[in-house]
């Protein structure tokens, strides 16, 4: 649930205004999905975005221990 809305939330698919940069390569993509969301991954990007995935998200990083930056460890 999480992965598809996010994906869905950053895809220009459902949007009139196109990715910003013009030299994108995308733009040359055969399929429609990639050069209309701005996105190569096309799953879910056709998809409606649910708000409720964002709680979720943010009670899954909540609920992540931090990374320790020098040991690497939990």
């Amino acid at each position: 649930m999480i992965e598809q809305n996010l994906i869905a939330l950053v895809s220009h698919y459902r949007r009139t205004a196109g990715p910003s940069d013009l030299d994108w390569l995308g733009y040359h993509s055969e399929k429609s999905e990639v050069y209309q969301s701005g996105l190569w991954n096309v799953r879910h990007v056709s998809d409606l975005f649910d708000p409720t995935a964002v709680d979720l998200l943010n009670d899954h990083v909540s609920s992540t221990a931090p990374l320790d930056h020098q040991t690497g460890l939990r």
